[in-house]
């Protein structure tokens, strides 16, 4: 389980813009006390015209260059502009109407895109809670087949219990409600909701039971082996122990969703392997593997996924000692043509499709008056030219490579040509098949070659900000051949009984794994590895993508740290917390 781990977010319309607007202001109150001493501050493109107990009415100005965009699975993109407006905590929204006001052509580089239209101008997220505040997201839609308004006037009607209740909050909140709230004045008359009430209870955690645990951090996927001498210097004495005792378990390894309505990461038990002599009793001398994920790494649970943590290079795991019940151990399964396909062969795989991804987290994306509006995505470069090297490796010759990029650019110069938003060249070739919007690109190419490749980027820019390159996504169809001796062979989700063949270009002889769940590895026996190819025989589901791992025990990956840790669990308390600051020691007394 990581223990703490951030990560990029991808909008979804009514789940973060409030939760993303309180903590923007909060944080930018700790860096600069002078936001702080606003006494009036209102979102800066707002202005109230009128309101009263029940009814709020404001004007809304939109600037096409700051609009918010989400693309949906077709690639039709809906850009919006959002706000938020408190009603009582018992009452709902009973009537709305938005106005335009004024409006202009639509820019070019919207005109070109391929977008989603909605039939209102206005949409409401679902209610959210902030100290018994009942706050919505309100999302306006200002772009039309034929135009793009640049100002309209919203007019809301809500029911619910006001004018008679005066809430008090700190001085903190009220300056929060006062930076993000359409109509913070009205919000100290509302009725509100018990913080108590809100609450659903606190679940016993996973280190309840037991507060002493071996904290196990990897940062590279592959198979990991510890000795009992590596996990006694960690503090925690665990030789000596029935090798039964030993659990380990991890959290999956992936990045905590911002929404505190998502689901929390489950932490599951994991199938190991323990090498004890067959005695029974861990020693010195024996030893655990453990299937390891990196914390930056493809996931295939029901598509191909990349998991990016951008605030965290480590995946923790963690080793306790029990004795209620033996632990979870990796079981097998027989690689042979009479095994699992019972002599029946319906297909020979020689080949997988592979997956690349190039990125760094070095900035944030910044308007060219330093203005920051977006705090959760981390950028690699605001240059107009980016080159960089990326790996093909085992890639069949002549195949098409398919590319995703993704970047903030622009197109300056009309969609009747094919310069604009960002220009890519592969060894010197320009890529083929583009597919652009200022969210990035798709491209195609064949020019790319088994091992290095120059990757060539030119991207477009306005007056107003630099381009900003995030990454870039590539798949191919690769041989089944190791890299650096390890080789993660994904395959979809098919049904049929195969023989699947590897090249062996490993320094060892490798123990063939079935990953597809990362968490429940089995082991084949009876693999062919000795010769090559190196073969072996499994029945094959469409219920899943079916995901095998070659490497062996000499090529183990070492854990970045052992060390052992007493856990204390999470416990209820009637002074709950509902936002949680986590910042440098030297903003501390900010806070207070």
């Amino acid at each position: 389980m990581n223990e703490l781990n951030c990560t990029r977010h991808h909008f979804r319309p009514g789940n973060r813009s409030f939760i993303f607007g309180l903590y923007k202001f909060l944080f930018f109150c700790i860096l600069f006390s002078s936001i702080c001493s606003l006494s009036n501050a209102k979102p800066d493109n707002a202005t109230v015209i009128s309101f009263s107990d029940n009814r709020i009415t404001f004007s809304i100005d939109i600037d096409k260059n700051r609009l918010g965009a989400y693309t949906d699975s077709n690639h039709n993109i809906t850009y919006y502009q959002t706000f938020l407006v408190a009603i009582p905590a018992d009452g709902d929204i009973t009537g709305y109407q938005v106005t335009p006001v004024e409006s202009i052509p639509i820019p070019v580089y919207l005109r070109n895109q391929k977008k989603q239209l909605k039939s209102e101008f206005v949409e409401f997220s679902e209610p959210k809670y902030v100290r018994g505040i009942k706050i919505l997201t309100g999302y306006l839609f200002p772009v039309t087949a034929d135009a793009f308004y640049t100002e309209m006037t919203v007019d809301i009607s809500f029911n619910g219990t006001s004018g008679s209740k005066s809430n008090s909050f700190n001085d903190s909140f009220s300056k929060i409600f006062k930076s993000v709230l359409v109509n913070d004045e009205m919000v100290n008359q509302f009725t509100t909701t018990s913080r108590t009430k809100l609450s659903s209870g606190i679940m016993s955690g996973p280190f309840a039971g037991n507060p002493d645990w071996i904290k196990i951090s990897v940062n590279q996927s592959g198979l990991c082996k510890i000795s009992g001498t590596e996990l006694n210097n960690s503090g925690l004495v665990v030789t000596g122990q029935p090798s039964d005792d030993i659990h380990l378990f991890n959290g999956g390894g992936k990045p905590l969703p911002f929404s505190n309505e998502a689901a929390r990461p489950q932490f599951r038990e994991m199938a190991i392997i323990v090498e004890d002599g067959d005695d029974g009793v861990f020693d010195n001398s024996d030893y655990i593997l453990f299937y390891g994920e990196a914390p930056n790494r493809w996931s295939f649970d029901s598509t191909e996924t990349f998991i990016n943590n951008s605030y965290f290079d480590r995946n923790v795991y963690w080793l306790s000692l029990s004795s209620g019940t033996a632990g979870l151990r990796m079981t097998t399964a027989d690689g042979s043509i009479n095994g699992a396909v019972g002599g029946i062969v319906d297909t020979t795989i020689t080949t997988f499709k592979r997956f690349v991804r190039v990125e760094q987290n070095n900035m944030l994306r910044r308007w060219n008056n330093n203005k920051i509006d977006e705090y959760f995505t981390w950028y690699w470069s605001d240059e107009r030219l980016l080159s960089f090297f990326v790996p093909t490796d085992g890639l069949v010759a002549g195949d098409t490579v398919d590319m995703v990029l993704s970047g903030k650019t622009i197109d300056t110069s009309g969609s009747s040509d094919d310069v604009g938003y960002i220009d890519l060249f592969i060894n010197g070739t320009k890529g083929i098949n583009k597919s652009c919007n200022t969210s990035g690109c798709s491209y195609r190419s064949n020019a790319f070659v088994d091992g290095s490749n120059a990757v060539n980027m030119e991207l477009t820019y306005n007056v107003l900000m630099n381009p900003y390159f995030d990454f870039m996504e590539l798949s191919y169809q690769s041989y089944n051949q190791a890299v650096n001796n390890k080789l993660d062979l994904t395959l979809g989700a098919i049904s049929t009984n195969a023989k699947i063949e590897v090249i062996n270009n490993f320094n060892s002889n490798p123990t063939v794994f079935d990953i597809s769940d990362p968490l429940i590895p089995r082991v084949f026996t009876n693999v062919i590895s000795t010769s090559n190819p190196i073969t072996f025989y499994d029945t094959l589901s469409n219920s899943k993508y079916n995901r095998y791992f070659l490497s062996s025990e000499s090529n183990s990956i070492t854990p970045v740290e052992i060390q052992a840790v007493t856990m204390e669990d999470l416990y209820s308390t009637n002074e709950q917390a509902d936002l949680i600051v986590i910042s440098p020691r030297i903003f501390q007394s900010s806070l207070s």
